[in-house]
């Protein structure tokens, strides 16, 4: 069987709560062995990788007061799931404001596409959890960095 490469735009959305950093994660309602993943799916066409992962952003996460800050990286990741291969386009948001995002929510998506009706569980993951996780050892994390994290840190300490 044929393997393809598409583009993927992930949405690494963070905010400092609880003396913490914290990065936005979900998983789906009706499916509770379900990995973690952050917001974030395919690129469209005519549309580039960081408008993507702003559009991604509200279809999941029905969120409208985030900021963006800036493109973490760009890495490769195979799919055995979808049996394809991704380039992954990494972007960073904030909260505009702090204590407008709640701690825990459920959103519908509302898309075109064959997500539309999932029901995603949202909640407030702590950065320090993940730093250091071996992606290879951990499959919930396939959508997660770690090595992107202390980055996202150090930069919002400096802004």
């Amino acid at each position: 069987m044929e393997t393809t490469e598409v583009k993927k735009a992930l949405a690494y959305i963070t905010r400092y709560r609880d003396g913490e950093w914290q990065l936005l994660v979900y998983k789906h309602r009706d499916d509770p062995e379900s990995d973690i993943h952050v917001p974030g799916g395919g690129v469209e066409k005519n549309e580039d990788e960081k408008e993507a992962a702003v559009r991604e952003v509200f279809e999941e996460t029905g969120l409208t007061n985030i900021e963006y800050v800036r493109r973490i990286g760009v890495y490769k990741y195979f799919s055995t799931y979808r049996n394809e291969y991704q380039r992954r386009f990494v972007y960073h948001f904030k909260e505009k404001e702090d204590g407008l995002i709640p701690d825990r929510w459920e959103y519908v998506v509302k898309c075109d596409g064959k997500d539309n009706g999932w029901v995603f569980q949202f909640f407030w993951l702590p950065i320090h959890t993940i730093v250091g996780v071996n992606e290879d050892d951990c499959d919930k994390w396939q959508v997660i960095r770690s090595d992107y994290l202390p980055d996202l840190i150090r930069l919002e300490k400096e802004n």
